[in-house]
């Protein structure tokens, strides 16, 4: 046997045993964290406000406080009847409560929409019918796919920034990952971009890869806001700190002289000691607003109200929050790389991202020329229709139509 047969069997098992003993030890955090929650007098300790600024004890907070931290995996399907056939649609990223469960279940909803029957969940392959399994991520997917699987890939972000995840983690995508894919009938990618990357780094045909994009829904905006927000024009810098997201050349243009007047709202999981500390070092505390995660409804408010949104990540697998923007006729700011110079075309402004003064000269003309910054939201909007949930289904059932049997 090949030398790349044991490597991926020893990866392979190496990983299960990881995912076993992490499973065990997340149980017991979150049976502690259950008893610490029932305790009164622990309230401010165990609240989702009171995380860490120390990334391994925010972790370590979420796992035993956020009862929706959770990675438990369903391995059933739901049946859906496309007429002449069906789609068995993975309900595991159902639980995800990031990015790739409000995926799942908006396309789930929609493919029933378009089917008029009900969904059968849990649902069985069905004797005489063409069948055509679906899951919507490659993280539910098992080590060994059943025939006639179709494989959605929204990015792979950790094999092209290794050096931002642990170990165990770029080799999960490495061989688990790559060997998951090579077995699918078919892939399905969420934009040119990442179709590209798979083609790249796993070594899968181009034809055996097609682009569906994702659709996006529009936020709901609050009526006002119940914290403090800043007096001065703003921008949103709506993502983590990890190194690919970039936000060091923004906050190195919001330390131009000439964007004294101009604050930013900071949202997501971004206030590290890093961040903060380099927000100090640049004298930006008095304009720096750490606002934490948000609701839709306060996400969709700071946003209505703000100068537009800053979105300098050196790549993305699609690039939502700018899209998301574009629906409330917000502007953004974008870096000219992937995904997002494919899915926004002329309809945000774009730096490169290591430019921090092109970065606050766009930022100070958005802030200050109303008509500029009316004209770029327009053109946003107009971009943004084309992404709507309906067309996406409608792509994705072609697709997997195309490999049912």
């Amino acid at each position: 046997m090949s030398g790349s047969w044991w490597l991926q069997s020893f990866a392979s098992f190496r990983y299960a045993t990881i995912v076993g003993v992490k499973r065990l030890l997340y149980v017991g955090l979150r049976v502690m964290g259950r008893a610490m929650k029932a305790v009164p007098g622990l309230s401010r300790l165990t609240s989702p406000q009171a995380q860490p600024l120390n990334p391994t004890l925010r972790t370590l907070h979420r796992v035993m406080f956020n009862p929706q931290g959770t990675d438990i995996k369903d391995a059933s399907f739901s049946r859906i009847d496309c007429g002449d056939f069906d789609v068995l649609f993975s309900n595991g990223p159902l639980l995800d409560r990031r990015g790739i469960g409000r995926v799942c279940r908006e396309q789930i909803g929609q493919l029933s929409t378009l089917s008029a029957k009900s969904v059968e969940n849990p649902g069985y392959a069905q004797a005489g019918r063409r069948t055509v399994r679906f899951y919507t991520s490659v993280h539910w997917c098992p080590g060994t796919l059943p025939p006639n699987t179709v494989v959605m890939v929204h990015d792979v972000i950790p094999l092209l920034f290794p050096e931002e995840f642990s170990r165990s983690l770029v080799s999960e995508w490495r061989y688990r990952f790559r060997h998951i894919l090579r077995q699918a009938v078919h892939i399905v990618a969420i934009s040119r971009a990442t179709a590209q990357a798979c083609e790249r780094v796993f070594d899968i045909p181009r034809e055996k890869i097609s682009v569906v994009y994702n659709g996006t829904t529009v936020l709901p905006v609050a009526q006002r806001m119940d914290m403090s927000m800043p007096d001065l024009p703003y921008f949103v810098f709506l993502a983590s700190d990890d190194k690919h997201k970039n936000v060091d050349v923004v906050l190195e243009a919001m330390s131009d002289p000439a964007m004294r007047g101009v604050a930013l709202a900071m949202i997501g999981d971004n206030r590290t000691q890093g961040c903060v500390r380099k927000v100090k070092s640049l004298g930006l505390s008095d304009r720096v607003w750490f606002m934490g995660k948000l609701s839709d409804e306060s996400l969709g408010r700071v946003l209505v109200d703000s100068a537009g949104l800053v979105f300098p990540s050196l790549y993305e697998g699609f690039g939502l929050p700018p899209l998301e923007a574009a629906w409330l006729g917000v502007p953004s700011i974008c870096s000219a790389r992937p995904a997002m110079d494919e899915t926004l075309g002329n309809a945000a402004v774009f730096c490169e991202p290591d430019d921090a003064q092109a970065w606050a000269r766009a930022m100070h003309r958005l802030a200050f020329d109303k008509q500029y910054r009316d004209d770029v939201g327009a053109r946003a909007r107009q971009r943004v229709s084309e992404f709507n949930w309906s067309n996406s289904a409608r792509q994705l059932l072609n697709v997997l139509g195309a490999y049912a049997k």
